[in-house]
């Protein structure tokens, strides 16, 4: 989401619920994650490679405990399907790995959107993986909350 040739994701996303939406998909999409020095406390002030400044002395939010379960949640992922991921109507981001190794799929409101959103799973009260929280699949759809849902 950064590095430090470009300003703070958390200068550019400054609502809580979308920055961690980002997270999530960030963590979720297929390949090696990267976090920028001190992005787990969503600083606003960029850090140069050239100059000496302290990258951790903002700490507007503490996301490390999120970004631990994600990493965990990351390692469970079958990372060998096929990864696809689809820009909704109305604003969300959904994405997949379909293949034979596994299936995950998941949610994620970049702009910030709610609503009713199809997943391709059985009827039936599944854990969201970001939170534990559970989810509910009726007529293979989820109430969307605008919390981020990783689900396999």
């Amino acid at each position: 989401l950064e590095s430090h040739d470009q300003p703070r994701f958390a200068s550019r996303v400054k609502e809580e619920g979308r920055f961690r939406n980002y997270l999530a998909f960030l963590y979720f999409a297929k390949g090696t994650t990267l976090l920028y020095s001190g992005s787990e406390f969503a600083p606003t002030h960029q850090v140069s490679l050239f100059d000496r400044d302290d990258a951790c002395r903002e700490r507007r939010q503490d996301w490390q405990a999120l970004l631990g379960r994600l990493g965990r949640m990351k390692k469970e992922l079958p990372v060998y399907s096929c990864f696809e991921a689809t820009a909704e109507a109305d604003g969300l981001v959904t994405a997949r790995y379909d293949g034979p190794e596994g299936h995950a799929w998941g949610v994620f409101g970049l702009q910030g959107d709610r609503g009713r959103v199809s997943v391709p799973l059985a009827d039936g009260v599944y854990k969201n993986r970001v939170d534990g929280a559970a989810v509910t699949v009726a007529e293979g759809m989820i109430s969307f909350s605008g919390d981020p849902v990783i689900l396999f």
